[in-house]
């Protein structure tokens, strides 16, 4: 299947052209194509090819074109397609509120420095080429946090964030991530009850859950041990840390699966 990496703006252009040029000149395994926001023009320009990415140019235009920002968000979540925005910050913001938060891998606002957007976008998809990117849903009520784990992280992979316990299990309603990151210590809903409420849905029961605490005495852990989550993670570890126990965890359950 042809791979392809998709620019789409509502009004096309000379900066549009110009940055379908440098993508082509720097990726040249890609069919580098641009598109209108039409519905109907972007579904036959993907059918029966493989997106690697999708460059979103975003304006008023786009951000109030209610249809075409649905289907973006549905195609690009079931397909699991990484998104770079770039425009003015306001319809940069507009536009992101409306697709799916874990796959906008890049934004770059105006003016741009288009040897640094290709760099960008081009390296992404060459470290990423052949790859799927796992799921991880981050469920913590600190928004610093997540924005923190999100930032660690995305780079590898699709982290979908929810600030609740409640939030997290709507997610979980209609998805299944590959790995949760639990908050342990969360008002209102715990991450306890959150994991039985997991554990109680056939659906979602076998999804590993790793907690995240920011307490590592010894009354605390044994509470976590008794739970047999998938591990924990203290908040105090440093990013290269926890990006390393995650792709840890991926790498054992990996060889687990093929001895199986």
């Amino acid at each position: 299947m042809q791979k392809m990496i998709m620019l789409i703006s509502h009004r096309g252009g000379y900066l549009l052209s110009s940055l379908r040029d440098l993508l082509a000149a720097k990726l040249d395994n890609y069919e580098v194509v641009t598109s209108t926001t039409q519905v109907s023009q972007i579904s036959r320009t993907i059918a029966d090819r493989e997106v690697a990415a999708m460059i979103i140019a975003c304006d008023d235009d786009i951000a109030r074109d209610g249809k075409s920002l649905v289907y973006l968000n549905d195609t690009t979540h079931d397909a699991a397609i990484p998104l770079f925005l770039f425009g003015e910050e306001d319809a940069i913001m507009k536009v992101r509120d409306t697709l799916p938060s874990g796959l906008v891998k890049g934004e770059f606002k105006r003016p741009l420095n288009m040897p640094h957007v290709t760099d960008v976008i081009s390296t992404f998809i060459k470290n990423n080429d052949g790859t799927v990117q796992k799921k991880i849903l981050v469920i913590d009520d600190s928004g610093d946090m997540l924005r923190r784990i999100k930032e660690w992280l995305d780079t590898r992979y699709q982290v979908i964030m929810a600030n609740s316990g409640m939030m997290g299990l709507k997610y979980l309603a209609k998805n299944k991530p590959d790995l949760i990151l639990l908050d342990y210590e969360m008002p209102i809903v715990s991450g306890k009850q959150v994991l039985e409420m997991i554990r109680s849905d056939p659906e979602v029961a076998n999804i590993p859950v790793i907690f995240l605490t920011a307490h590592n005495d010894s009354a605390t852990v044994t509470q976590l041990v008794a739970l047999k989550p998938a591990g924990y993670l203290l908040k105090s570890m440093t990013p290269s840390e926890i990006r390393g126990f995650v792709d840890d965890f991926f790498k054992k359950r990996a060889e687990k699966e093929i001895m199986s």
